[in-house]
């Protein structure tokens, strides 16, 4: 009789392999790159009835070269720290297999289109699953870069988040109705909960299982 190990590997391997298979089919393929554009093209069409051409030229004559050309800068290096998130989970989830640029396209695109139109869980994984998959990636493994890339992403929100509530305790009061000590814990709480987390990984692998098997 397997073990209880073992009989969650094959559990894990068979849902794999039907979710893979299911995406694998040429209607699906064809349907998911078809959902992201209509998201798209919706989210831009509500985003551009706002916009006035008028009040685009007018904006863009009364900045200077100078400064559209710091803020361009700024973006390019936001999007080049955000591209490196993939290109450090495809090296410890699937090292060798992807080239780099192309895991930092990938979640360069992937930022970009789900902060613009929302959706990340759709929009975003579905680009890095086109770019991934055609690489030759299984979905065991781009799901595993995926969420190695969101969890670095979170972790380095909740630090930033745990020290502004920390060092600087009377901003979220002016919004909320707590107290600055009450600020100060809570950033503490982060910071602790994102240091506990660090010491529990650092002391050997971890895994996470959803579901019962079948035995």
């Amino acid at each position: 009789m397997a073990s209880g190990e073992n009989v969650e590997d094959l559990w894990a391997v068979r849902l794999a392999e039907r979710v893979s298979g299911f995406l694998e089919k040429p209607a699906i393929r064809i349907a998911i790159p078809i959902l992201v554009t209509l998201i798209a093209l919706i989210v831009l069409r509500e985003l551009s009835a706002h916009v006035k051409w008028a009040d685009v030229k007018a904006d863009v004559a009364g900045t200077s070269w100078k400064l559209m050309f710091v803020a361009l800068c700024f973006t390019a290096f936001s999007f080049l720290s955000l591209s490196l998130y993939d290109v450090f989970a495809v090296q410890s989830v699937a090292k060798g297999e992807v080239p780099l640029p192309v895991a930092g396209m990938a979640g360069a695109c992937g930022y970009a289109v789900s902060n613009c139109l929302g959706f990340s869980y759709i929009t975003g994984t579905a680009i890095r699953y086109r770019i991934y998959a055609s690489l030759g990636l299984d979905l065991g493994r781009v799901a595993g870069v995926i969420a190695t890339s969101w969890i670095a992403f979170w972790s380095g929100f909740v630090l930033l988040l745990g020290g502004l509530l920390t060092l600087h305790p009377d901003g979220v009061s002016k919004v909320l109705p707590i107290s600055d000590t009450t600020e100060t814990v809570i950033g503490l709480c982060l910071l602790a909960a994102l240091v506990a987390l660090f010491i529990w990984l650092s002391r050997g692998g971890r895994r996470l299982a959803a579901g019962q098997p079948d035995e």
